[in-house]
């Protein structure tokens, strides 16, 4: 009878997985001083779902969803860079023309 070995995670890599869907489902927004809910219930759901399964040890390759979550994840983060970048840019045009001693053209 042939043996089946069952490979685990490394440890930091359950806790990865743990901390992203976590701060997915536990983040919190605020405006006007007025908590908002940025997920909807069936996402807080789903999210729920996948913190018992990391929880209970599942191995990471079968829960199917983290792999659509770490897409996501990827997807914001580059979201946030591509603001960041437009930001730099805002800023170096305004303080290209704070520099100058004229008022810009409407075109401008």
């Amino acid at each position: 009878m042939a043996k089946t070995y069952v490979l685990k995670e490394p440890e930091y890599l359950r806790q990865q997985a743990l901390e992203a869907v976590a701060l997915l489902r536990y983040m919190r927004v605020f405006s006007d001083g007025k908590e908002i809910s940025p997920i909807d219930e069936d996402a807080a759901a789903r999210y729920d779902r996948i913190l018992e399964q990391i929880l209970r040890g599942v191995p990471l390759q079968q829960i199917v969803e983290l792999q659509e979550i770490f897409e996501e994840l990827r997807q914001a983060q580059e979201r946030r860079r591509a603001f960041r970048e437009y930001k730099k840019r805002q800023r170096a045009f305004s303080t290209a023309l704070g520099t100058q001693n004229r008022v810009p053209k409407r075109d401008e």
